[in-house]
């Protein structure tokens, strides 16, 4: 069980939004710039509004988490309720399996 609590704590850490000094993240939004053909005062004030959003965002996540830790901690103890020993192995190996396909597909799309 504290395996998995320490999968779901990295997964949360993992999810959370990339600074917006990440070159992924800076990519991404040059992408947008250039499609939405910004000029150079738009993209100052959108690229200000975004670093707003973000941080405002990241202020929502860690207010969040320990809601989202608490969640997860009371569903694994239900689970545990239910489940036999080797069913919980399993659904332990099926949630850590997801979180390592979570976290190689953030490795190839950083910024999100």
């Amino acid at each position: 069980m504290k395996r998995l609590l320490g999968v779901f704590l990295l997964a949360l850490t993992v999810t959370q939004p990339a600074p917006a000094e990440d070159s992924g993240y800076d990519c991404h939004r040059d992408r947008i710039f250039k499609e939405l053909q910004l000029s150079e005062d738009q993209a100052g004030t959108v690229k200000q509004i975004m670093k707003e959003k973000r941080e405002k965002q990241m202020v929502i996540m860690e207010e969040t988490r320990p809601k989202m830790e608490a969640l997860y901690n009371e569903t694994r103890e239900q689970l545990a309720a239910v489940l036999d020993d080797e069913q919980l192995s399993k659904f332990d190996e099926i949630e850590e399996t997801k979180h390592n396909k979570r976290k190689e597909w953030r490795s190839r799309h950083p910024g999100f």
